[in-house]
């Protein structure tokens, strides 16, 4: 904070991007208040960087983890809702700081956060931070209980395959939901960048195997062709982020995840339309639901893919 308030500061225009370097950035806003209300003022926090400093009129409301470059904590990761008490603010002009550290992902991506009277911003975000928050931790603690399921009947069942498959997914959607749970992992930046081109590339991966298992007709050789290339993407990944110019490397493995992820998505629904178009099905509760499960990747892949899915990440 004293290095912030002794900065030189220039003016921008939000959202600002910067890149390349590791570095600190820190943002001065001012608003303007007729009168302080009483409730006192609702501040979402987010900014997209490794973890941050919020305050306001020099005192300090959101503080977490580690700044220091190579130690930080990454709780920037994820957006937070800050109560602004009656008494911090004044009646005429205030200030908002902001403190970023930035050493991993290449960019610094600084927005404008989101305020009004508190109980207001509080139930309109209110959906927004459960599926942040509450849904990850109930999502990966039942993708663990059904991955520990899968394990037990990899042992027990004559439909090992489908089992193994089965806990893969699982476990690698509950390792995603960590992902966004648990800020202080022992990886650095590029470390967490590349867990998370692993994991969610697995997820996706997994999905297809799991069902050309479940299909008890599985393509030959195809499920090992599959987590070759998840293997030869992840070998790619490591190299272009430690050893590729900074931003070239991130940017490809983001396009090169992009596509993956469109590409599985749509074997995944080719995969059960072959399926069902050369076999008579009697496990219609099972094929509907992993249709259900098909079309969402599909969509899913398409939006990553063509940028269907950013933007309202507040609410």
């Amino acid at each position: 904070p004293s290095a912030a308030d002794s900065a030189t500061y220039e003016k921008v225009n939000l959202p600002f991007v910067d890149c390349c370097d590791p570095s600190y950035l820190a943002l001065k806003l001012t608003f303007d208040l007729a009168d302080r209300p009483d409730e006192g003022l609702g501040l979402v926090a987010f900014q997209q960087v490794d973890n941050f400093i919020y305050r306001v009129n020099g005192s300090i409301i959101h503080q977490k983890g580690r700044m220091e470059i190579g130690k930080q904590t990454f709780h920037g990761q994820r957006p937070y809702l800050l109560h602004i008490p009656h008494g911090l603010l004044k009646s005429g002009q205030n200030e908002i700081s902001i403190i970023t550290v930035r050493q991993g992902h290449p960019y610094t991506d600084l927005i404008e956060p989101l305020m009004g009277p508190y109980q207001q911003i509080s139930q309109i975000t209110a959906m927004r931070f459960w599926q942040t928050v509450d849904y990850r931790m109930l999502g990966g603690a039942i993708t663990a209980t059904l991955g520990l399921l899968g394990l037990i009947m990899l042992f027990r069942s004559q439909e090992r395959r489908f089992a193994l498959w089965l806990a893969v997914m699982c476990w690698a959607w509950t390792a995603y939901a960590a992902y966004g749970l648990y800020f202080d992992l022992p990886f650095g930046g590029i470390g967490r960048m590349m867990y998370f081109f692993a994991i969610t590339t697995l997820v996706y991966s997994s999905l297809l195997c799991f069902i050309d298992s479940w299909t008890r007709r599985p393509v030959p050789w195809g499920q090992a062709g599959v987590m070759a290339v998840w293997v030869t993407f992840c070998g790619f990944g490591i190299y272009a982020l430690n050893i590729m110019p900074v931003p070239a490397g991130h940017d490809l493995m983001s396009m090169l995840w992009s596509w993956y992820a469109l590409t599985i998505g749509i074997l995944v629904v080719l995969r059960l339309f072959w399926h069902f178009a050369t076999t008579a099905e009697n496990r219609l509760l099972e094929a509907a639901i992993l249709s259900v499960c098909a079309v969402c990747l599909a969509l899913d892949g398409i939006g990553e893919k063509f940028g269907l899915l950013s933007g309202a990440y507040l609410i």
